[in-house]
């Protein structure tokens, strides 16, 4: 039997008899299984056995272990760049000549015989970390063996050439930026131009416009990394143009305090650079569009740099902006003025000229009304400002104006005095004459000499008529003044009459006083008994009776101030009659008419219960029993006057007479 050196197991076959036991030999067991792995290439004898003694018998085989073909594969470097060609190389020896040999299908699957092969592939790193080639070599015999060997595929690093870039057709060498790694950074790198710009890029970068002529062209950037050796590039595209030439534009002229200035009329419009130095520089607030804040500047001239371009397309070109100083101009900062002072004058501004601007202006010439709807009482910015006729440069000045309140002015209610010649002062009026300012009262027209400064007034130097009367009052804290007008009126006074004198008994009723006016008077006694009768001083209603007999005086007034007026009536109470009876009359019920005492003075009358005669003054006894009042009553024919006196009369009852007569009888 005859096998390759493979790693193989079989059993035998074709002995006889047949039993589980009996080989012996290298790699054989009793079985007849063979195991031909382990052995060495060679032959070997396998012996079967069976029986014993005088019965054993023996017989061999012959088992021959070819050896394989050895191979020797390797690679020319053990590590290759992404995309770099690996190269392998095998040779073969042992077993048995002639060899044939398979590359596999990684590797391009070339087949061919001899005693060594070759094989070349571009590796990949986007297959994976390594690139493995692998041959398998059958030898005469046909025994095969086949190896494999890997490589490490590395890497490339990673090239940036920086993106496109411009130069423009000038003398000015330009430098190509932007680019990754750098000429040193960790490997070596180098610039090259293809084409027309073969001459104009050196190694490091460095492009002479110059050289290559206007056109677009491509510039590679190869770069080879130290720790590897791999090497990648990167082509970016430079594009060679005619220059533009910067224009800064006409040179102008502003004023100091000008709005945001914009730099124009240059050119190009975009991708351009301004600049200026010192303070020119400060108020650039813009350096894209120019943009300038004059404010910032003080007069005099400026120098503002337009810049376009860079490198080898840098063009500039200068601008002068000249700023004209501002008019001083200047106000006295403040007026003051009260809200009823109406259109006033603000003080003057400099230089004369210039324009007011503000609420409460009315012209500009500064004139300011003061109380309107928008200029009431408080402070107000007012802007005063002048243009410079050579420089047509304008400033203002803050100008505040202050309106300060009237006071509050009340001259009271209207009132009326009358045509007499008794002083009357005006009333009610607020703020008071010297109440934190100073207030005088003033007459309008034919009034004017009737009133005094502290409001007294003479109602006859004007007469009967309807005036107006001013009360003006200054506040002490404003200076400010305010007025209010009063009608006044002087009429004709309502004189008082008490009415003529009376007389009344002592004994009267009330008696009412006839005056006039019947209303809004009062009336007075003018002395204490006087005023003890006088029971209603708003009518005049007297009581007689509680005073003495005599003559009293009343007075009646009416109205107040100049108004006043009074009158006298005189009341002569006269005495009563006095009368007298003699004692009380007492009688019996059965004396018919008697006379009644005397009463003086004689000549009266009597009346009441019982009287007979009234003129006599006799009395009927014959009423009944009990006590009578009855009254003498007189009037003295000199006054007029009358009196009545009571009188007591007492009737008695008459006695019954009662007796009783003795019994008679006959003596017999």
């Amino acid at each position: 039997m005859s096998l390759c050196d493979i790693d193989s197991t079989f059993v035998l076959a074709d002995f006889s008899p047949v039993t589980a036991s009996g080989w012996t030999g290298d790699g054989v067991a009793p079985d007849g299984t063979v195991t031909a792995g382990p052995l060495a290439p060679g032959t070997y004898t396998l012996t079967y056995t069976i029986g014993t003694g005088t019965c054993l018998s023996t017989d061999t085989r012959e088992l021959e272990i070819r050896p394989l073909p050895a191979i020797d594969l390797t690679v020319d470097d053990a590590t290759v760049c992404d995309g770099s060609p690996a190269d392998w190389t095998a040779t073969f020896s042992g077993a048995t000549a002639p060899y044939s040999w398979t590359w596999g299908a990684n590797v391009g699957g070339a087949s061919g015989s001899g005693n060594n092969a070759a094989a070349s592939q571009l590796v990949d790193l986007g297959a994976g970390p390594t690139a493995t080639a692998e041959i398998t070599v059958v030898d005469a015999t046909g025994c095969s063996d086949a190896v494999s060997l890997s490589v490490d595929v590395l890497a490339l690093p990673a090239v940036n050439g920086g993106g496109d870039t411009v130069f423009c057709n000038t003398g000015i060498a330009g430098q190509l930026e932007g680019f990754t790694p750098g000429l040193l950074e960790g490997g070596t790198g180098s610039w090259a131009g293809l084409g027309d710009a073969f001459p104009a890029l050196g190694p490091g970068g460095n492009f002479a416009p110059d050289l290559s002529g206007v056109g677009q062209f491509e510039a590679v950037y190869t770069y080879i990394e130290s720790a590897t050796g791999c090497e990648n590039r990167d082509t970016i595209l430079v594009d060679v143009t005619d220059p533009v030439t910067a224009d800064a534009g006409p040179d102008t002229t502003v004023c100091d305090n000008a709005p945001l200035l914009q730099l124009d009329g240059y050119f190009p419009a975009t991708n351009v650079t301004w600049s200026s130095t010192g303070a020119g520089g400060g108020a650039l607030l813009d350096a894209g569009t120019g943009l300038v804040q004059p404010a910032l500047l003080g007069p005099g001239d400026y120098t503002y740099l337009l810049e376009y371009g860079y490198g080898t397309c840098y063009t500039q070109d200068e601008k002068v902006v000249h700023v004209d100083p501002l008019p001083v101009v200047t106000t006295s900062v403040t007026d003051l003025f009260c809200e009823n002072d109406g259109t006033v004058v603000l003080a003057s501004g400099a230089p004369a000229g210039g324009t007011w601007e503000g609420n409460g202006i009315t012209n500009g010439n500064g004139d300011f009304a003061t109380g309107l709807p928008l200029t009431g009482p408080g402070t107000y910015p007012l802007e005063y400002w002048y243009e410079d006729p050579v420089t047509g440069c304008r400033d203002t000045a803050q100008h505040s104006v202050t309106v300060q309140p009237i006071p509050t002015v009340d001259a009271g209610l209207d009132t009326t005095f009358c045509n007499q010649p008794i002083p009357g002062d005006l009333l009610g009026f607020a703020p008071g004459l010297a109440e934190n300012g100073t207030g005088s009262w003033s007459g309008l027209g034919a009034f004017a000499g009737a009133v005094t400064a502290d409001g007294t007034v003479d109602p006859s130097v004007a007469g009967a008529s309807t005036f107006g009367a001013v009360y003006t009052y200054t506040a002490d804290n404003t200076g400010c003044t305010h007025t209010d007008t009063v009608q006044v009126t002087i009429a004709e006074p309502l004189v008082a009459d008490a009415g003529p004198d009376t007389t009344v008994c002592d004994n009267a009723f009330p008696l009412q006083l006839v005056g006039f006016p019947t209303t809004d008077a009062s009336w007075s006694g003018t002395t204490t008994a006087a005023q003890t009768g006088l029971i209603d001083d708003a009518t005049g209603l007297v009581q007689p009776g509680p005073m003495a007999p005599g003559t009293y005086a009343y007075l009646i007034e009416y109205g107040i101030g100049t108004c006043y007026t009074q009158d006298e009536v005189t009341v002569t109470i006269d005495p009563l009659p006095v009368l007298d009876i003699a004692a009380p009359d007492a009688f019996c019920a059965n004396l018919g008419i008697v006379a009644l005492a005397d009463a003086t003075p004689a000549g009266g009358t009597w009346f009441g219960p019982g009287i007979a005669d009234p003129t006599v003054g006799t009395f009927t006894s014959g009423i009944a029993p009990d006590d009578y009042a009855p009254a003498y009553t007189y009037q003295d024919p000199a006054t007029g006057c009358r009196d009545t006196l009571v009188h007591a009369v007492t009737i008695h009852p008459v006695p019954v007479a009662a007796f009783s007569a003795d019994t008679l009888g006959c003596s017999n």
